[in-house]
């Protein structure tokens, strides 16, 4: 027969073991859970449809796969005319769902332009879809051509049935960015409104129509800028959106200190289980 402490010490060598064990696999669980890790990603996403817009009050005018899109205001035989150029990139496709948007920067390289001096250009959010066809605009692409089948037009987001709510584009009224272009080289927007429309394309895909691009209408003509499309021969010509994320799933992350914990810990249990050994 065990004496009476005898029995006392062996309950509470027990009861000790269990406790030490018991925050062991707690400190083992939480070394290993899963935790975010920070750190930003940045991806630099071409466009995937772009076109132009050509002041047509018919809506037979587009520029589907020119390497050109225009912005600003044109002379014609008829007097001004306005080009509004139009851009999509694929988000949801290359940012993982549920991803939290830092920054987003679009960038477009002028390839073509008449006027003298900076002119003001805004993006604003498309709100309505629209597509491209295979139409290649005359003179320099800035008077367009014949629409085809699925070509934006002023009148219409896709020829030849799918009407614009009004002539010329569906998209917010307030730009969600401003940029001052040259005649030449690159230029590029950014601000958290523009941030805020990727977060939204990311979120609801279904809602992603990408920009408009629209130069300052009331400066005199001829005063418009043509930028490169996806068509462009060069890649450094094409647009791009360069996006910085963070993204939503967890990693394994173990610290110094945890890992140091677990190893007290596991310590402690191996030392009574000697200890009562031991005797």
């Amino acid at each position: 027969m065990i004496p009476h402490r005898d029995r006392i010490s062996h309950r509470d060598t027990i009861a000790r073991l269990r406790l030490v064990t018991t925050i062991a696999v707690a400190l083992l669980v939480w070394v290993l859970a899963p935790r975010a890790e920070a750190g930003t990603t940045q991806v630099s996403l071409e466009s995937t449809v772009d076109n132009m817009l050509v002041e047509d009050a018919g809506g037979g005018l587009s520029n589907g796969a020119g390497n050109r899109m225009f912005a600003g205001q044109t002379l014609q035989v008829s007097g001004t005319a306005i080009r509004r150029a139009l851009v999509q990139f694929d988000v949801a496709g290359t940012i993982p769902a549920g991803a939290t948007i830092v920054s987003a920067e679009l960038q477009l390289t002028v390839v073509r332009s008449r006027g003298v001096g900076d002119l003001d250009v805004a993006l604003h959010r498309t709100l309505a879809d629209w597509g491209e066809g295979t139409s290649i605009g005359f003179r320099g692409q800035a008077i367009g051509a014949t629409a085809t089948t699925d070509d934006a037009t002023w009148t219409l987001g896709r020829f030849p049935g799918q009407a614009w709510s009004t002539p010329g584009g569906d998209f917010e009224p307030v730009a969600s960015a401003t940029a001052n272009v040259p005649t030449s080289g690159s230029a590029s927007w950014s601000s958290t409104a523009l941030r805020d429309d990727v977060q939204a394309m990311l979120d609801a895909p279904a809602t992603d129509f990408g920009w408009v691009v629209i130069a300052d209408e009331g400066v005199a003509a001829p005063n418009v800028r043509g930028f490169g499309t996806h068509e462009q021969s060069s890649a450094n010509a094409r647009p791009v959106l360069v996006i910085e994320y963070n993204e939503a799933t967890p990693v394994p992350v173990t610290t110094p200190l945890a890992s140091a914990l677990l190893i007290l810990a596991l310590c402690g249990v191996g030392t009574l289980v000697l200890r009562r050994t031991a005797r």
